[in-house]
């Protein structure tokens, strides 16, 4: 894969099943492309190179998105298979950073958060600041998500059991943690059910409407 030192690495998870739902997320048709390469395109003017989780429908999930990566994607995008995705999202999460154990930051994100804008990840990356080991978006007085972490952290990550998610790691004496106010209510969303999936098509709709 291509390097470029100055920016970090982007993380997707894209291993469940999405069993609150009646579709598969990662794959569900966004003005002609699966939600997931949407994510993936965005991330990728504020990455250095991107790494899909996968693990439910992993085949289907690569037979998808290569082909429509854009030339300039095909040698930074690589899929990554959790083989005990069914145990839970955190599995997921530390696969992903074994991989990726080599960066200095990763730029973590979730599969179903395809909401958020393509000027909000330049924004986050540049708040990025050596005084701090994990940066986090700050909308409407919430903690919100895609987190900026350093490599300081990965090892408790992706090597320690006790921990079932990344808010127990959050609370850590050793995480120097910068919440970063922003503007972009899409930080916010998750698309975890059909309700939510509607809501986010009126939302996109009402956006377009002059």
């Amino acid at each position: 894969m291509s390097t470029n030192q100055s920016l970090p690495d982007g993380l997707i998870l894209s291993a469940g099943f999405s069993s609150r739902m009646n579709r598969f997320k990662p794959l569900i048709g966004l003005q002609d492309k699966p939600l997931l390469l949407h994510i993936i395109e965005k991330m990728s003017t504020s990455c250095n190179t991107i790494t899909v989780v996968t693990g439910f429908r992993h085949d289907e999930i690569v037979s998808t998105i290569s082909p429509l990566l854009k030339p300039e994607l095909q040698t930074r995008v690589q899929f990554v298979y959790n083989a005990s995705f069914a145990e839970g999202m955190y599995g997921s999460l530390k696969t992903g950073f074994r991989a990726l154990q080599e960066s200095e930051w990763v730029l973590f994100h979730f599969v179903d958060q395809p909401g958020i804008p393509a000027p909000f990840y330049k924004e986050f990356v540049s708040q990025i600041e050596r005084s701090y080991n994990w940066i986090q978006p700050r909308c409407e007085g919430r903690n919100a998500h895609p987190i900026l972490i350093h490599n300081s952290l990965f090892t408790l990550i992706y090597e320690q059991n006790e921990f079932q998610s990344l808010r127990d790691i959050s609370r850590l004496p050793v995480v120097k943690k910068k919440l970063w106010g922003c503007s972009y209510p899409g930080v916010l969303m998750d698309i975890d059910t059909d309700e939510d999936w509607e809501k986010f098509i009126t939302s996109q709709t009402s956006d377009a409407t002059p």
